[in-house]
């Protein structure tokens, strides 16, 4: 059929475009326009805004996901409403056991981009000075970073991958 004969390149490209521009989001495993994605239950309201509210305030700096839900005054809430969060596209998981707030996540996609044009060199201690982070916290950027395809490393060093924007 004719969508045999589509670049799947190209349809990445622009749905990532989609996505950056917040045009198209993920929910529940499927991709749908923001109109379309329902509002988070009233039952995890409490929980996402106290979720939102650590992650936002704590920048580049994220907690790791366990103790600040477990903290939460119930924790299996706490949970739903982190991937509720992740799916909508407020939090972004960097690893395993931490997300970013989207907004944090963008400006530095933002500021390693415009610094791999300027043709600065990007490596750990770059992003620890840059951001006065230690290397607890820019290892795991770094390396999500990379998976992004922000960047992509080379050695001890990041060169810019395909992306440019956050997807």
């Amino acid at each position: 059929g004719a969508w045999s004969e589509v670049d799947e390149t190209v349809v990445m490209d622009r749905l990532a475009g989609l996505v950056a521009d917040a045009r198209v989001l993920r929910c529940d495993g499927r991709w749908c326009v923001p109109a379309a994605v329902p509002p988070l239950p009233r039952t995890l309201a409490a929980a996402a805004d106290a979720l939102v509210g650590a992650y936002s305030k704590a920048g580049l700096q994220p907690p790791f996901d366990h103790p600040l839900r477990d903290a939460q005054p119930d924790p299996a809430r706490a949970a739903r409403a982190l991937a509720a969060l992740r799916e909508r596209g407020v939090l972004i998981q960097i690893d395993s056991r931490q997300h970013i707030h989207r907004e944090a996540a963008r400006g530095l996609v933002e500021q390693v981009v415009a610094a791999l044009s300027a043709g600065t060199s990007i490596d750990v201690q770059w992003c620890k000075q840059r951001f006065a982070l230690t290397r607890k916290h820019a290892v795991p950027l770094l390396e999500w970073l990379d998976r992004s395809g922000i960047t992509r490393r080379v050695g001890d060093q990041r060169v810019a991958g395909g992306q440019r924007e956050l997807g």
